[in-house]
């Protein structure tokens, strides 16, 4: 097994459910193969950074220098992992992965994309069109629309301000450990207002606390809630993850 390097901390609660689904996903594929012995899992090493520094950092969409500080911060954690012998790593952040060709300029070791694997998903479930769910910067990122856009997949945030703005209220309120009970509800009622626009697309949730509103699908990649189909970005990152670091 490779061991695996994951920058996290942006936020905490977000870093502690990959970890929790990099143990999950091995235990499940253990079983998967029978193993009566003790369950393998991989060396993991956990760079955790300080959020309130990457969102200062976060620069705008037309100006590459003004994103050079949070590139740096992510990448100089990258740079540290490489150092612990990580041989795979992961960005807990989609936030990060805006920037990502930027930030891991430099970096020798694979740093798994969940831009690229939430493309994949959109096609293996045969998605032409799909809703995203995340931060501005993920919504309105031209990186991920780009990448979908080669595979024939066109993604678009809420049509709205209002709702763009809903969005960003839920994500700060999980992250503060709030919503549990109503967040899931919340998201269906953003979803439901663009229904009309993209009646059968999948939502992807871009975002890693937004998972934490669905406590009962937080392992499952895909899963479908009164009536619309999800992809849960986080679960799907982290089986890629797993599944470069040979434990597939």
């Amino acid at each position: 097994m490779k061991k695996i390097g994951l920058v996290g901390g942006i936020a905490w609660l977000s870093t502690v459910e990959y970890y929790r689904g990099i143990c999950l996903q091995c235990e499940a594929r253990a079983r998967t193969r029978r193993r009566q012995s003790a369950l393998a899992m991989p060396e993991i090493s956990i760079e955790s950074l300080d959020l309130h520094r990457a969102v200062a950092y976060i620069g705008r969409n037309d100006s590459d220098e003004s994103w050079a500080q949070f590139d740096e911060y992510h990448r100089a954690a990258l740079r540290r992992l490489e150092a612990s012998g990580a041989e795979v790593a992961a960005i807990a952040s989609f936030t990060a992965h805006h920037r990502l060709r930027h930030i891991r300029r430099g970096i020798r070791i694979p740093v798994i994309d969940v831009f690229e694997i939430v493309a994949r998903e959109c096609v293996r479930i045969g998605a032409r069109r799909a809703l995203v769910l995340g931060t501005l910067a993920t919504m309105n990122s031209s990186r991920l629309s780009a990448l979908c856009s080669a595979r024939g997949v066109a993604v678009t945030g809420p049509s709205t301000q209002a709702a763009r703005r809903a969005v960003q209220r839920l994500i700060d309120r999980l992250h503060r450990g709030k919503e549990s009970h109503s967040a899931g509800q919340r998201i269906h009622d953003i979803v439901q207002q663009d229904v009309s626009k993209q009646p059968n697309s999948p939502v992807i949730l871009a975002c890693t606390e937004l998972p934490l509103a669905f406590p009962a699908a937080l392992s499952r990649p895909v899963f479908r809630r009164r009536g619309r189909t999800y992809i849960n970005a986080t679960a799907a990152h982290v089986g890629a993850l797993l599944d470069h670091a040979d434990l597939g």
